[in-house]
């Protein structure tokens, strides 16, 4: 006889940015086959807990509690290990207290990995959706505990293949998705209009501000705005964007919203995505939504996102020569938007829907959610 498990989520934050946001897509393909619960960390204060949120109207069970969950600010460092000691203690404990031998521990992230191996020497089962693409130093840190691992899913060809070797076999790609997005009415590609280019983000290092922002002050068009949401990062060093733009040479052309509850409006009505990492990205959430808003997408061609954007339905260029972005942004017509745009749909059509996520994700994970009695 075969029973349905508990299925108990890690998550290394409360926010609401790519990773996050595919919490709650994976959470509503397989709450039909498991007994959910999100467990989230606490020792990061959030201002705001928005993915706890969103998921407790959903009607998932939400637990905040202490566990292990390895944070680059402080991962090397004495306390730090000894923190992460604690931390796996406490994460035993939990683990003992909500779940029973055969439950599957689902970790979201590789910040999640060293629950890995307390849940192994407990008897569950243990699937891993990797979304980073692993340096060096994180293959030689992270691949002992991933290899406790059951299953193993990567959201891009560019992360399965940054895994170490034998585990990247093992892994599956199962891209990200994202909803359906309706057009503002009355936006139009003519050519007397304003081209707004939209930058969504966290505010790191890592997503390249400061050399998006250092190639719009060698741009010259009066026709361009660039809009900019997201904010510093609550863990880690951040980007002053605002002060970057009040630098430049046209901060008029620079639109700051900074963290706003209204992405899907500015998603609509802007004319282009810029993702302008220099950094890989394991795939990146945002160019998948100005997809889905038939909108076109400049990225830097690292890791996923030469998996997303093809010369149809945006540009690439390389994040090493500035110029190319410069070049791409100076030349865009009304007619590149016109025909990238039909193009962006049918991409987002063809690979990166919600219904294309639940199918694969129900049937990699559902056998792990069965035991013979």
């Amino acid at each position: 006889m075969e029973t349905t498990q508990r299925m108990v989520i890690f998550h290394p934050s409360d926010e609401m940015y790519g990773a996050d946001q595919m919490i709650l897509a994976t959470v509503r393909a397989l709450s039909s086959l498991f007994t959910v619960v999100v467990t989230l960390p606490t020792d990061v204060a959030y201002d705001e807990h928005h993915l706890s949120s969103k998921l407790v109207k959903c009607g998932i069970d939400v637990r905040h509690t202490r566990f292990v969950v390895l944070r680059r600010s402080r991962i090397f460092s004495a306390r730090g290990v000894i923190r992460t000691i604690l931390d796996s203690v406490h994460t035993a404990t939990y683990l003992h207290r909500n779940s029973r031998i055969g439950d599957v521990i689902y970790l979201n992230t590789s910040a999640c990995l060293l629950v890995a191996i307390i849940s192994k020497i407990m008897r569950r089962r243990i699937v891993a959706h990797i979304h980073e693409v692993w340096r060096p130093s994180e293959r030689r840190l992270l691949g002992f505990p991933l290899r406790f691992c059951d299953l193993i899913i990567s959201i891009s060809e560019a992360v399965r293949e940054s895994l170490p070797s034998d585990l990247s076999r093992r892994s599956v790609v199962v891209y990200d998705c994202t909803g359906p997005r309706t057009p503002i009415p009355g936006r139009r590609h003519a050519s007397n209009h304003t081209i707004r280019l939209l930058v969504a983000s966290r505010w790191t290092l890592g997503k390249g501000y400061v050399e998006l922002l250092s190639a719009w002050n060698s741009i010259n068009r009066s026709d361009l705005q660039l809009v900019i949401l997201g904010g510093p990062p609550v863990v880690g060093e951040g980007v002053p964007v605002p002060e970057l733009v009040a630098q430049l040479g046209r901060p008029e052309s620079v639109l700051v919203i900074g963290e706003s509850n209204s992405v899907e409006y500015w998603m609509a009505s802007s004319d282009v995505i810029v993702v302008p990492s220099v950094y890989p990205e394991g795939l990146c959430l945002v160019a998948l939504e100005g997809l889905a808003a038939g909108k076109p997408v400049i990225a830097s061609n690292l890791g996923g996102l030469p998996e997303v954007v093809t010369p149809e339905c945006g540009w690439l260029y390389d994040p090493a020569n500035p110029r190319e972005l410069v070049s791409i942004i100076d030349n865009i017509t009304s007619s590149d938007l016109e025909r990238k745009s039909t193009a962006a749909l049918d991409r987002y059509n063809e690979k990166f829907t919600v219904q294309m996520f639940e199918s694969s994700i129900k049937k990699l994970v559902a056998p792990c959610g069965k035991r013979r009695s």
